[in-house]
């Protein structure tokens, strides 16, 4: 945590600006975490972190979730799959990188390297990694993306290069925002249940800012493989 950024925070907490903190995008190691817990201010956090450290979270199964896409992706046939991961720094992109790992083992298959590049969960972003992959001397027939923004900007790489995505090349994103059952083509994604996340955040952090005792301090939600055109046909 930057000085910066914890002087926000020390103002929040000793101004008493607000009564309680939802922290998300969790890093490895999150600063911010230790802090407020150190300072005994009520949080939530979305997502984990790689301490100990005792905190009421939500979280989604990230690594089940790119297993499930890439072992998807395995048995339509294909070997040699890419995957464009989040900044290594947030712990979502530690757990689907590791997903991405444990379905390559799962089915006998080596890693590579050279099959997995970092992005910044923008469309961009992906475009700029896709365009990476593609250059390989055996690119990839397959790529999964650590989000949905990044899978739009891999269709479009892959389109830039005369491939038509779910023929020549499949791709599955992660998160299911609404645009992917409207971008061309659709997008095979991982769904978490976004709206479903932020109503039980909010309504958690009520209850630990009026002292309530909960049921539940750490949650971690199963997501849902969504099939669309980008993967091809299964």
């Amino acid at each position: 945590m930057c000085p910066k950024e914890r002087l926000v925070y020390e103002r929040m907490v000793h101004g008493r600006r607000v009564d309680g903190i939802v922290v998300a995008r969790t890093r490895c190691n999150d600063e911010r975490i230790a802090y407020l817990v150190s300072e005994g201010f009520p949080l939530i956090a979305f997502g984990r972190i790689a301490s100990e450290l005792d905190f009421p979270y939500l979280d989604v199964d990230g690594e089940e979730g790119v297993c499930k896409a890439v072992k998807y992706l395995i048995g339509l046939g294909h070997r040699r799959i890419g995957f464009i991961a989040p900044s290594m720094y947030l712990m979502f992109a530690e757990h689907r990188l590791a997903g991405y790992k444990r379905a390559l083992q799962d089915n006998g298959l080596e890693f590579d390297p050279a099959l997995v590049v970092e992005g910044n969960l923008t469309q961009s972003g992906g475009y700029q990694m896709m365009e990476q992959l593609l250059d390989l001397e055996e690119p990839p027939t397959a790529v999964a993306t650590g989000n949905d923004l990044m899978a739009f900007g891999t269709m479009e790489a892959a389109q830039g290069r005369g491939l038509v995505v779910g023929r020549d090349i499949a791709v599955i994103g992660f998160d299911d925002v609404p645009l992917a059952a409207y971008f061309h083509p659709t997008l095979t994604t991982i769904r978490q249940p976004i709206y479903d996340i932020g109503k039980m955040l909010s309504q958690t952090l009520i209850k630990i800012i009026k002292g309530e005792e909960l049921a539940q301090r750490q949650i971690i939600l199963q997501p849902e493989l969504v099939i669309r055109e980008s993967s091809g046909v299964g």
